[in-house]
């Protein structure tokens, strides 16, 4: 094992996004907001680590990019149920 690239070599270990409720009680007052939190952990072959919160900007970007994909797969579903029913057959450039 080349212990140089073991150092550099960081790979994902774990993304996390999470919707937080707010609470009025809370004494923070970014508690206080419905929010997303959530972090990413980076970590090498010698086991050294490193955690970066999500900001607020990337949760917001994260989950539009999510539901974006999820609305092109679900046209892409409906499109081939509906071919489905009606015996069409896909064309080659089809999935």
């Amino acid at each position: 094992m080349n212990t140089e690239n073991s150092k550099t070599d960081f790979k994902l270990i774990k993304f996390s996004l999470e919707f937080e409720r707010g609470y009025s009680w809370e004494k923070d007052s970014e508690k206080q907001k419905d929010r997303y939190e959530g972090y990413v952990k980076f970590s090498n072959d010698i086991n050294e680590e490193f955690i970066l919160k999500v900001d607020d900007d990337i949760s917001l970007q994260i989950i539009k990019f999510i539901a974006n994909k999820l609305a092109e797969n679900t046209e892409s579903l409906v499109k081939n149920i509906t071919n489905c029913i009606n015996n069409v057959k896909p064309q080659n450039n089809e999935k």
